[in-house]
């Protein structure tokens, strides 16, 4: 009959030390999967309330703004009155609910800082064109060119804002936000 040998007193050591480092490292897997961390908390508060909110509150902006491209369009005092009495005033109520954002991680920070850059961006467009309209000795093209290149602009921030929102998701762990979030007409 053959008799069991004992392993040599350090490969015990080893291998009870191999094992409580898998437990270790089993333990903080299953840490970082179940656990979300304050920036993943926030990150997805910010998707799932406040950007549906932002969505809700930009639709009838774009809806009105949209009347202005429509052939034939409005009259330069149906356009100014529009943009000045309507669309500018929810804009800035739109900034001014974006940068009450409450935010305690740099993550979540820079993202609105990101939203309430392209609603900055859209608020201009939206001034040029008051501008364009109230200047009946400027230039039409060139008045026209910049309008549209202000609402370019508006539209490159807000897909920028869109590319922030979901890389900040995807470094903290969270799955991005499925489609573009945004209330503008695609």
């Amino acid at each position: 009959m053959a008799t069991a040998r004992a392993l040599p007193r350090p490969a015990v050591w080893l291998i009870r030390g191999a094992s409580l480092a898998m437990i270790v490292v089993g333990i903080w897997i299953g840490f970082r999967k179940f656990h979300t961390s304050p920036e993943q908390e926030e990150l997805r508060r910010y998707v799932e309330h406040q950007v549906p909110a932002f969505v809700e509150r930009e639709r009838p902006i774009y809806e009105k703004l949209e009347t202005l491209d429509n052939a034939p369009g409005p009259t330069p005092d149906e356009a100014h009155r529009l943009l000045v009495d309507e669309v500018i005033p929810r804009l800035i109520a739109l900034r001014s609910t974006a940068t009450a954002v409450v935010a305690r991680t740099d993550a979540l920070r820079e993202v609105n800082a990101g939203y309430v850059g392209y609603v900055d961006k859209l608020i201009d467009a939206c001034r040029s064109s008051v501008r364009a309209i109230d200047d009946p000795a400027g230039d039409p093209k060139e008045a026209n060119r910049n309008v549209r290149r202000r609402f370019y602009e508006a539209g490159q921030a807000e897909k920028a804002w869109e590319a922030q929102l979901r890389a900040a998701c995807v470094k903290a762990g969270l799955s991005p936000p499925a489609a573009a979030p945004s209330g503008a007409p695609k």
